[in-house]
């Protein structure tokens, strides 16, 4: 999940379509039911799945692409920046997910309380970091 998650155009609906087609996601497809309770979940109204992405908000954006990482269930979960544009409450719950999932999360992360979930961390400092 990129800090930019769905660039594209197109409907937020029409976007989990296509997701779910691909050939390589097809063991996950099922879990596409869960898009209503994630979206409860993570504070996104219904709406939403009409609309388009360029009329998205970033943190709204962010949301959606951590829905995708949940809903595809992979053992790997990459996370660059995935507070940066959530409010407090959302924050909360990125950390909630790096704590409790069973995947392998790598994040890179500048809130402190996104990093402190973490099991791990490795801190970069200085010029360039």
């Amino acid at each position: 999940v990129g800090q930019e998650p769905f660039p594209r155009h197109g409907t937020v609906r029409l976007r989990f379509d296509e997701l779910f087609s691909y050939r390589a996601n097809q063991p996950w497809r099922d879990r596409r039911r869960l898009l209503p309770e994630r979206m409860t979940y993570w504070q996104l109204g219904a709406e939403l799945l009409d609309r388009d992405l360029s009329l998205l908000s970033g943190g709204e954006k962010q949301r959606f692409g951590l829905i995708a990482a949940e809903l595809l269930a992979r053992p790997l979960l990459l996370l660059d920046e995935p507070a940066s544009a959530l409010d407090p409450a959302n924050r909360a719950r990125v950390a909630q997910l790096i704590r409790t999932t069973e995947r392998t999360v790598i994040v890179v992360a500048h809130y402190a309380e996104t990093a402190a979930a973490a099991d791990r961390r490795v801190e970069l400092t200085g010029e360039g970091a």
